[in-house]
């Protein structure tokens, strides 16, 4: 017997990058990455790192991702720190670089993606205990905890094993064994036991 529903809860990886200028070998264009991110609340970092670009005495970062923000966007090494989506997988977002010599200059683009690999946090209600025929539901017998690190609407639900006693003398009808379960929008799945004697 099983049931659903929602539930309210509360580096720079190795590379090449995305169309690369460049002529003769004397100025190249390298923005790295494809860089890649692990989904959190709150804005997110990554260190952007333009140093394999040969022949590069200038740099210059940019991102039309709203709001995102550079620590030194002239620098060829620098900061991007960004706010992902409420929904951040799977998600990503494209930075360009322009390098120069003095003389020529050069572009290329490289990408950030955000990822969620973290399953839910969840923990089930104590044991609970009720008289025969009273409501065994949730509502009666308590929700479990849950939070995520990115998802704020955990879908939650649960699976009944019901479990007769085969001594009479413990004084139980039966017992449910509630499996619950938590998914994000990731797909990435938490259990947990409760017990309802």
């Amino acid at each position: 017997d099983c049931h659903g529903g929602n539930h309210g809860g509360g580096g720079h990886h190795g590379g090449g990058n995305g169309g690369c200028g460049g002529n003769g070998g004397n100025l190249d264009c390298d923005a790295g990455g494809p860089y890649v991110v692990e989904c959190q609340p709150g804005p997110l970092s990554v260190l952007l790192d333009a140093t394999d670009s040969v022949g590069a005495t200038t740099y210059h970062w940019s991102t039309n991702y709203a709001g995102a923000t550079f620590l030194d966007a002239d620098a060829a090494q620098t900061t991007l720190t960004f706010t992902a989506n409420a929904n951040c997988c799977p998600s990503q977002l494209y930075v360009t670089l322009t390098v120069g010599d003095g003389t020529r200059t050069r572009t290329c683009s490289t990408t950030v993606r955000v990822r969620d690999t973290q399953p839910p946090v969840i923990v089930c209600p104590p044991l609970a205990k009720v008289i025969c025929g009273m409501d065994e539901s949730p509502a009666s017998t308590g929700y479990p905890d849950v939070t995520d690190n990115c998802d704020t609407n955990v879908q939650l639900t649960y699976c009944d094993r019901i479990v007769f006693q085969d001594c009479r003398a413990e004084r139980l009808d039966h017992s449910v064994e509630r499996t619950w379960r938590a998914r994000d929008n990731c797909g990435n799945v938490a259990t947990c036991l409760q017990i309802i004697h």
